[in-house]
């Protein structure tokens, strides 16, 4: 340095806070069968069913009041604030 210049060091803290980014800011609130519940961003309905362990082939889903065909599972993305009904089958007699 020359003459009258002078040198600031400048050090950042960052501290773990409410504001730093998490893992919920990839994940969405759905409805599912009345109960609020939160679901992993880009997840699909069949990516539902099988984390609610549920066997595919007797359930019935419908989605934002519309039935939902089963070979459309694997492709629908959930959205934020969907509203899913699952019936499952129940054999007896």
């Amino acid at each position: 340095m020359a003459g009258n210049e002078k040198s600031l060091t400048l050090t950042i803290i960052v501290y773990e806070m409410e504001c730093q980014p998490t893992d919920d800011i990839a994940a969405l609130d759905i409805v599912v069968n009345g109960a609020t519940r939160r679901s992993p961003a880009g997840q699909t309905l069949l990516g539902l069913v099988e984390e609610l362990q549920l066997e595919p082939s007797r359930i019935a889903i419908e989605m934002n009041r519309r039935i939902v065909k089963r070979a459309e599972w694997g492709t629908l993305r959930l959205a934020s604030g969907a509203q899913i009904e699952i019936v499952q089958f129940v054999g007896g007699g």
